[in-house]
């Protein structure tokens, strides 16, 4: 189980409440999607770590417009770019993503959104969107090239991933971290 003290060596420019408020959330989610080894854990943590800022957002910063009428996300109603951006640590991204963790939860739409945008909900839609990609095989094979181009790009061959050195740097800082 991760502590705060064990967070902050990941996250070295978090403050410890926000590292806090996030502990159980992360915690509850490893265990829920078996994030349960060290390389499954560094991996996970290593995205979140990039695409939240070290725990900050829960949601994208970006407005959602450029997801407008994307049909490939689900986003098919006017407004979908928009309300179904990102959420999460890992932003989960589109109408289709939105739904099946809903109904994966027993929740509805706007419950499982409003969920998503809380420390618990956040974690754990990550997590939810891990186990849903399939992403633990690639971090037990170290493969974290691949685990960023599937957390990125939607593809583990990706050729582009966007900030691909920052995100090998907090994994590579999580997985010495938590097997030290």
């Amino acid at each position: 189980m991760l502590t705060v003290d064990t967070l902050r060596r990941i996250y070295t420019a978090a403050p410890r409440a926000r590292l806090a408020k996030h502990l159980d959330g992360l915690n509850a989610a490893m265990v829920e999607y078996n994030i349960n080894t060290p390389n499954r854990q560094a991996a996970f943590l290593g995205q979140c770590g990039h695409e939240s800022s070290e725990l900050y957002y829960t949601e994208e910063i970006a407005s959602g417009n450029a997801y407008e009428g994307r049909k490939d996300l689900g986003n098919t109603q006017p407004g979908d770019g928009r309300r179904f951006k990102g959420h999460g640590f890992i932003q989960n991204t589109g109408r289709a993503n939105h739904e099946a963790y809903a109904e994966y939860k027993g929740m509805t739409l706007d419950a499982a959104l409003a969920f998503m945008q809380t420390s618990a909900g956040a974690s754990d839609v990550s997590g939810w969107w891990w186990m849903r990609n399939t992403v633990n095989p690639v971090a037990d094979e170290q493969d974290w090239r691949g685990v960023s181009g599937m957390v990125n790009a939607g593809n583990r061959h990706a050729k582009r991933i966007n900030h691909l050195p920052e995100r090998l740097a907090y994994t590579a800082r999580a997985l010495k971290v938590l097997t030290s």
